[in-house]
């Protein structure tokens, strides 16, 4: 009798290294580094702040863990920076695999992108929080001038400091936006396709036609058509709402109920706008955006130990979700199953003052994908008892359409 023939082991594969940044604290930014698709472990990893190797204490680094999917493992080391310290430094992680001798560097700064051509000159949407698609403008009077970090590689042990210049995009001015007047220059028309959340969790999808900077409600209608004749009959839309902005023009909002089959199946429906000020009715499409679905990796993260080790009565838990396409995702919490929110990748959108969740922006040579971070600030008193808190992430292309990820103090901690 023969014995089974022993499978190979699988060969070494290095690590991928991918850094990522967001805000834990109003004067901190928190710094993510996730090592990934290595085998076997260990893995080192390394912080460095203007390419010098900081002290092991300034960050913690998780155990490797095995991603079940792929048969790789893959650790996660936080660095907290100050505000001050981002705005003028820049940042790498660096891991180092002993089995196959590679050592992989990213890099993350705050003006670090600014060095692509035709870089847009923005405000960032919260005052601690950057991206790499926002840059800072220095002076509103001139909207063309921004601050960029010029990197420089020393020869020397000791690193030079970066050093900052001015730098002007006269191709790229910003643009004049249309005066507040009764005109139909001012009349914005968008439409807004179904919540995942909607789609996947409730099945009750409905698409949004949203018509902003209307001067008043003479002449307006809002009705929807559906492209193609291989789908059913139009549902009813339910009644238009209409509220009045603070500077006097008025939005309207019209929604329709549409099918998950029909909406998956790739439907493509028309909102059609006509107002006394449009020369003629004004029509937007909204559709299910083509292209391949990629799922998001989903990373819970528990306090920093910076949190755990301060009196603050609140401690922050932190939600990632990576490597996702297309972009419309949500992301909802629970805390010993009870749902404190669904914030739906909007800040201020969850009903939870403790919740706050940041746009998805594009991955840093991710092939178009997005990333976002969801950040929960949960009672220090409820941590320590060991209450369970769970991330459900919902996306079209995960298999089952949603992602769970769960967090409790472990004992003894």
């Amino acid at each position: 009798m023969t014995s089974p023939t022993a499978r190979p082991p699988r060969p070494p594969r290095p690590p991928t290294v991918d850094v990522f940044h967001s805000c834990s604290a109003p004067d901190l930014v928190e710094l993510l580094c996730l090592v990934t698709t290595f085998s076997p472990p260990p893995v080192s990893v390394d912080w460095l702040r203007d390419g010098s190797k900081m002290a092991a204490g300034h960050a913690h680094t998780e155990p490797a863990a095995p991603d079940v999917v792929s048969g790789t493992f893959r650790t996660v080391s936080r660095l907290n920076v100050s505000v001050e310290e981002w705005r003028d430094e820049v940042f790498s992680c660096r891991a180092t695999h002993g089995a196959t001798g590679a050592e992989v560097e990213a890099t993350v700064g705050r003006f670090l992108d600014l060095l692509k051509p035709n870089s847009t000159m923005t405000n960032p949407t919260q005052p601690n929080f950057w991206t790499f698609s926002n840059p800072t403008q220095l002076n509103p009077t001139q909207p063309n001038q921004t601050q960029i970090l010029d990197l420089l590689k020393p020869t020397q042990p000791n690193p030079t400091k970066p050093k900052f210049w001015t730098f002007s995009n006269p191709t790229q001015p910003n643009p004049t936006l249309p005066s507040l007047g009764s005109t139909s220059a001012s009349i914005s028309i968008f439409t807004i396709p179904p919540s995942p959340s909607d789609l996947y969790i409730t099945q009750t999808p409905k698409i949004r036609c949203l018509v902003t900077n209307l001067p008043s409600n003479d002449g307006l209608s809002v009705t929807w058509s559906r492209d193609g004749a291989d789908f059913g009959k139009l549902a009813q839309p339910l009644p238009l709402q209409l509220s009045q902005n603070f500077n006097g023009t008025l939005t309207a909002v019209s929604e329709l109920p549409v099918s998950v089959g029909d909406w998956e199946s790739g439907a493509a429906f028309v909102c059609r706008v006509g107002h006394a000020e449009l020369p003629a009715p004004a029509e937007r499409r909204v559709e299910r955006r083509p292209g391949k679905r990629f799922p998001p990796s989903v990373f819970l993260l528990p306090p920093p130990l910076e949190e755990l080790s301060s009196s603050r009565p609140t401690l922050s838990l932190t939600c990632l979700a990576r490597g996702f396409f297309p972009d419309s995702i949500d992301v909802q919490w629970q805390k010993n199953q009870e749902t404190l929110g669904n914030s739906g990748g909007i800040p201020g959108n969850s009903g939870n003052s403790g919740l706050e969740t940041w746009p998805p922006r594009r991955e840093k040579g991710g092939e178009g994908r997005y990333f976002l971070y969801s950040r929960l600030e949960v009672e220090r008193e409820e941590w320590e008892k060991g209450a369970t808190f769970v991330c459900t992430v919902v996306h079209e292309g995960l298999p089952m359409r949603f992602l769970q990820r769960s967090v409790h103090r472990n004992p003894g901690n």
